[in-house]
């Protein structure tokens, strides 16, 4: 007895991973995004009144890095997704593999559903690298300013509650972001 091989989800979400991970273009994308970011943060260092605005208030500060650097988020990862989640989802299209994949037995939906949990997954990672890489420059910026990281202490706990707001607003953006992709 001879069994059929059918697509699988998980195979169809490796093949999806694997052909974002194999675009050149979302690789520049990624170093042009730290080069302007890079940029971003050096403007943002050299304002003369960042220092006496850390040790006068750190909360305010906090809210004002937050928002800076929330803004820069929003915008990039929502082109980001926007470009890479519809060429993604066009690919199949263009070179005419979309027939080929429905012949074998692998339906629109699924198929729909691996390139929309791929890219969530993409974006759940990019804001992941982002926080990481944010948090490593505010500790070195807050280290250089004060001299230790003590103004963190004094952040009050309703910045910690807004960060908490601020990483779902930034969920539902991605997610608003790649359902406009597909």
């Amino acid at each position: 007895m001879t069994r059929t091989l059918r697509p699988s989800f998980a195979g169809a979400i490796r093949a999806e991973s694997l052909k974002l991970r194999r675009q050149l273009s979302l690789w520049l994308s990624l170093g042009g995004a730290t080069l302007l970011f890079a940029v971003i943060v050096l403007a943002i260092t050299g304002n003369e009144n960042i220092k006496s605005q850390l040790l006068a208030d750190p909360t305010n500060w906090a809210f004002d890095k937050l928002e800076t650097f929330g803004t820069i988020f929003q915008i990039g990862s929502g082109i980001f997704l926007l470009i890479f989640g519809s060429r993604l989802i066009a690919m199949e299209y263009s070179s005419g593999v979309i027939r080929i994949l429905y012949s074998r037995g692998f339906g629109r939906l699924q198929l729909l559903l691996a390139k929309m949990l791929t890219l969530a997954v993409l974006g759940i990672a990019l804001l992941a690298g982002y926080l990481v890489l944010t948090g490593a420059i505010l500790a070195v910026m807050i280290t250089a300013l004060a001299g230790s990281l003590d103004p963190v202490q004094h952040i009050s706990g309703q910045f910690w509650q807004d960060f908490e707001w601020w990483l779902v607003v930034q969920g539902i953006s991605m997610g608003i972001a790649i359902l406009l992709a597909a």
